[in-house]
């Protein structure tokens, strides 16, 4: 077995909608290595009633296929806060999983963005799919600092990224940029939601993004860093977390099962859960409707 099997394996185990049922889980890993191998393409089902389309070499997408919510703590989290009339924007949507979670589990309105050519056809395939063209306006540009544009890599699927000085490919595309605040809703819905995983770039999001996070209605911040990727850019991440304190955010940590929302000073390296307005944030965590992920009611 390689190393690459067994790491995939042991996430699979590990991962909390799998504990107490590795038969199961391992069942949907060797079906789905199976079934990948035949049809191109294949209708998976996620959370609820909503469904991914998903292609073998989705990283991501195929987390979701083995595990319910790839993203155990951030998916849960935007399925239990988010309810029908708020606004969730999807910064690096890749494929649309958060945006199916939101648009289409937790039936907010959705704002996405995905700048790679093929990674935006799954996200519109995957809007399509669950028929959420009412409530996902999606584009097809990434979110900076400044009007502008970048050269992106094509090849790497979640991987995918803006090229830094001096880095080359091949498959480089070039796509326009525009900052996260020339789409801020005038007048702006009471309960807003953001993620923004965009490899690296996030400081620069940021700074796009002043009126926006001032808001009070932006309640949280889904945001990736700490990862390394910033590094390519002669960024530091650290700046970007003292600035979300700066805002009023705290740094908190969400279990999906038991919906307990917990304060913590631990940067993660990867996904990280800001909140403002914490009691009212628990509040809506409490009182959400259940949903059916992989069989579990979370």
């Amino acid at each position: 077995m390689s190393q690459s099997i067994r790491t995939t394996l042991a996430y699979i185990l590990r991962h909390p909608l799998n504990r107490g049922r590795p038969a199961r889980a391992l069942s949907r890993f060797v079906g789905w290595q199976l079934k990948s191998r035949v049809v191109s393409t294949v209708e998976v089902p996620f959370a609820g009633d909503t469904r991914l389309r998903v292609t073998r070499g989705m990283t991501g997408a195929t987390g979701n296929v083995y595990c319910g919510l790839n993203d155990y703590e951030e998916m849960g989290f935007v399925l239990h806060v988010l309810r029908p009339g708020d606004l969730f924007f999807d910064v690096g949507a890749n494929v649309g999983s958060y945006t199916v979670l939101a648009a289409g589990a937790a039936q907010a309105s959705c704002v996405a963005f995905e700048p790679v050519p093929a990674s935006f056809q799954y996200l519109l395939d995957n809007v399509v799919l669950n028929e959420l063209q009412d409530r996902v306006s999606a584009n097809r540009i990434a979110i900076g600092a400044a009007p502008g544009s970048l050269s992106f890599t094509s090849e790497w699927g979640v991987a995918n990224h803006a090229l830094a000085e001096g880095e080359i490919s091949t498959n480089a595309v070039r796509v326009p940029v525009q900052p996260l605040d020339d789409f801020w809703p005038i007048p702006a819905p009471g309960f807003v939601v953001l993620k923004i995983d965009v490899e690296g770039l996030e400081g620069e999001v940021i700074k796009g993004a002043s009126r926006t996070l001032q808001s009070p209605s932006v309640k949280a911040v889904i945001m990736e860093i700490l990862n390394g990727a910033e590094s390519r850019y002669g960024y530091d991440d650290w700046v970007v977390h003292e600035r979300m304190l700066q805002l009023g955010f705290g740094l908190y940590r969400y279990d999906t099962l038991t919906r307990t929302l917990t304060a913590t000073a631990d940067v993660a390296g990867g996904n990280n859960l800001y909140i403002r307005d914490v009691e009212a944030v628990r509040a809506r965590l409490t009182s959400a409707p259940v949903y059916r992920v992989h069989g579990l009611t979370i």
